[in-house]
């Protein structure tokens, strides 16, 4: 079963998606149940799992592109929504979290190994590889919120200040005129400045004020002038969110 699961992770043709969700699922029905922990205990088995099945199942589709640039709202829709639930991103992501909690030490130090080499190639050549750090971002985000809502964003992160490190080395120059991807209109740039934004909303609670005040709330009011809807959509989410938190 594993090794069906690898090859139809590693096929990007949408006809092996029902193949790989249903695998990805059975997984983590597997890890869940404490009588097979000795299955999944050998560090090369968890290792594995991450480089094989989690990070060729988090890559941006075709089709999400295609959506994101031609259909926005119904882009919106699946997030908010979560209408995406039978993606291979989603259930990847579902798989990271159900592993997270049976093997966490093991699991992050993988992903975060795989996290830092998705980074260094998108700095390599960041307008070609722009899909890598959009991944980057949506493996952070599986692996650190422990606790979440759709009101309240994240409520639980396994290291806070884990979080707050990587919006400032990561997340906040992609909103800004120096970001590697340049000012140059492109899906690249749009998507990843959404995701930036995402980010930001998903882990407000977690952001000291004096932080929002000078350097987050600045580059979301610039959002809201983003020729793309995701982008000033979020941006608008993300400010809501933020002004409505009580101290």
């Amino acid at each position: 079963t594993f090794q069906v699961l690898v090859g139809a992770s590693a096929a990007p043709q949408p006809r092996f998606d029902e193949l790989v969700t249903a695998g990805m699922r059975f997984v983590a029905v597997a890890v869940a149940a404490p009588a097979n922990r000795p299955l999944f205990q050998d560090p090369s088995t968890l290792s594995n799992i991450c480089e094989r099945i989690i990070i060729p199942n988090l890559a941006l589709r075709l089709s999400d592109k295609e959506c994101f640039e031609d259909n926005p709202l119904e882009y919106l829709r699946r997030d908010i929504e979560s209408s995406d639930a039978d993606t291979r991103r989603r259930v990847a992501c579902d798989l990271v979290e159900k592993l997270c909690r049976n093997f966490d030490e093991h699991i992050t130090h993988y992903c975060f190994q795989y996290l830092s080499h998705l980074l260094q190639k998108y700095m390599s050549h960041p307008q070609g590889e722009w899909v890598a750090k959009d991944a980057a971002i949506t493996l952070f985000l599986a692996v650190m919120v422990r606790g979440s809502t759709q009101r309240d964003g994240a409520t639980r992160v396994r290291d806070p200040q884990t979080v707050l490190e990587f919006l400032k080395t990561q997340i906040l120059p992609e909103l800004t005129p120096n970001s590697p991807m340049g000012n140059e209109p492109s899906i690249g740039n749009d998507i990843l400045k959404a995701d930036a934004v995402k980010f930001i909303a998903v882990f407000r609670r977690f952001i000291p004020k004096m932080d929002v005040l000078s350097s987050v709330f600045p580059l979301l009011i610039d959002c809201l002038n983003s020729r793309s809807v995701v982008v000033y959509t979020y941006a608008a989410e993300a400010l809501e969110g933020i002004l409505s938190i009580r101290e």
